[in-house]
């Protein structure tokens, strides 16, 4: 039976673990065809990752740029029907709402490759990826520093519950993330730990994102945010990863030797995205 993955939160516990338990590649799709919707300001790194996976997979893919088709939830419910011929629907970049109403007019395989609610492929590929790094999920501390509004903090924050990791985070007051999700984790036991001072939180990290700056969000006033500085960077482990909440970060959102190891964990982390994505397209498919 087909599936709809549009957040962690879809997957429930046992199939979150079957994916970082996971090795190889998951079987080929080919005949099929992927429809990748790109809605505007569409991360070109989502993009890239999905049409890679798919391909990956000897899918066909079809993408649709954003100028040939309507992005508000009441023109996606009314053009769902259009897209359904398609083997899977990917999208990139289209909103919650507006995802919710094109997902329910859709009969078959929808994975979101990253949006403002949720970002499954890179949170699940981040999370393997640290674990098998770290060698071990109970003592593992992920560390936030900066906005946290966006897809794969949403997504890691629901992973929280379902894995016993430490999720660290230094958020700012317009940075903060929808405190409903939040609460939902910490009355689950997730380990999060909340906090408006950047250095408690990168203490002993083993892995640190650099979060999203004030420039992201609307209602901020245009401020430098929260860099990560090469003092907070040696709170954490001698080798902690450090990681941009999408792509490489901006030049004013770490020192230069945080950059550098941001690029240097980037092909790395950028593989396990693909393999990733591919292996949730294979489940959507129920082919995994």
């Amino acid at each position: 039976m087909a599936r709809q993955i549009l957040r962690i939160r879809d997957l429930g516990q046992s199939t979150f673990w079957q994916l970082m338990q996971m090795e190889g590649q998951p079987a080929p799709l080919t005949g099929k065809t992927a429809l990748l919707l790109a809605a505007d300001g569409a991360d070109t790194q989502d993009v890239l990752a999905a049409t890679a996976a798919a391909r990956q997979l000897g899918m066909d893919v079809d993408m649709l740029p954003p100028a040939l088709w309507a992005q508000d939830m009441a023109s996606c419910d009314l053009q769902a029907p259009l897209y359904a011929h398609a083997g899977l629907c990917l999208t990139a970049g289209l909103k919650g709402g507006a995802l919710d109403c094109l997902a329910a007019g859709l009969p078959g395989a929808v994975v979101n490759a990253g949006n403002d609610k949720g970002a499954p492929g890179q949170a699940l590929a981040d999370l393997a990826l640290l674990a098998a790094r770290h060698g071990d999920w109970e003592s593992l501390r992920i560390s936030w520093l900066g906005g946290a509004q966006y897809g794969l903090a949403c997504d890691l924050i629901t992973a929280a519950i379902y894995a016993p990791f430490e999720l660290f985070m230094a958020l700012p007051e317009w940075g903060e993330p929808d405190h409903s999700l939040l609460d939902m984790a910490l009355r689950a036991g997730a380990k999060i730990f909340l906090s408006r001072d950047p250095e408690l939180v990168l203490e002993n990290a083993h892995a640190v994102y650099m979060g999203h700056g004030p420039e992201q969000c609307a209602a901020a006033p245009l401020t430098s945010g929260w860099p990560l500085t090469d003092e907070l960077l040696a709170l954490a482990a001698e080798d902690a990863a450090v990681l941009s909440w999408h792509g490489l970060a901006p030049a004013d959102r770490a020192s230069d030797t945080a950059l550098r190891r941001a690029a240097a964990f980037w092909p790395e982390r950028l593989a396990a995205r693909r393999l990733m994505e591919a292996r949730l397209y294979a489940l959507a498919c129920d082919s995994l």
